[in-house]
């Protein structure tokens, strides 16, 4: 697979004054191969978090989660081998702060740790 590099426009999230309680966040990944276009459902949550993020799909087509903190530096990287349907990643050791999660190098979703 090739790796791409997560371009956010962060500026709606940095705003000082304002506080962002609760966010859920819902996405589809278009997969596109050589013959077929395959749309996959995921979810992450919860959003914000304190200790762990978990990542699902309806079915097992997670490959690749990274996590990106706003300076584009890789945090978390997690390659389990195979297709998962869900991944729990601990986040414990992040400061708190926005990051950008990359799911299967092609859908950007955005974390917020408190």
């Amino acid at each position: 697979p090739k790796t791409i590099s997560p371009e956010v426009d962060l500026a709606p999230f940095i705003e000082t004054g304002k506080k962002i309680t609760g966010l859920f966040q819902t996405g589809k990944i278009s997969e596109i191969g050589l013959h077929t276009s395959q749309q996959i459902n995921v979810t992450l949550f919860p959003n914000p978090t304190t200790d762990k993020v978990i990542i699902q799909s309806s079915k097992k087509e997670l490959w690749s989660i990274e996590i990106y903190d706003v300076l584009g530096a890789k945090v978390i990287s997690y390659l389990p081998g195979t297709m998962v349907e869900s991944a729990t990643l601990s986040t414990t050791t992040l400061p708190v702060g926005l990051y950008t999660v990359v799911i299967n190098h092609n859908q950007t979703m955005k974390l917020i740790k408190q």
